[in-house]
């Protein structure tokens, strides 16, 4: 099984990736999906889930830190970014906490 060939076969069922799916939260349709996915790839339900999370998480993180190009930013060093594009409707960015209290300008009187 290859990282593209998983990609491709993940696009077409998106109860796995989009919450606005009918079957997104229903575990059969989700297990369905799986053995699918594994048996055109010739592996495990279980194989494929592993994988596709790793990819998910490294894409996720890569997107995290890209910059458009022309910002002067970094380009995408993730192999499969562009194949797994089709996720970025779906991957909302959380707003991240620090474990700082937050400061207070001081003020002059």
């Amino acid at each position: 099984m290859s990282d593209g060939e998983l990609i491709d076969q993940v696009r077409l069922f998106p109860l796995l990736y989009d919450k606005s799916n009918i079957f997104y939260k229903d575990h059969l349709a989700i297990t369905n999906a799986w053995d699918t996915i594994a048996m055109i790839l010739n592996s495990t339900a279980q194989e494929c889930q592993r994988r596709w999370a790793i990819l998910r998480a490294r894409y996720n993180a890569e997107r995290k830190k890209y910059t458009p190009a022309g910002s002067g930013g970094d380009t995408p060093t993730c192999t499969y970014f562009e194949a797994m594009s089709f996720l970025s409707d779906f991957v909302v960015q959380r707003r991240s906490k620090g474990n700082m209290a937050p400061t207070q300008k001081a003020t002059s009187s």
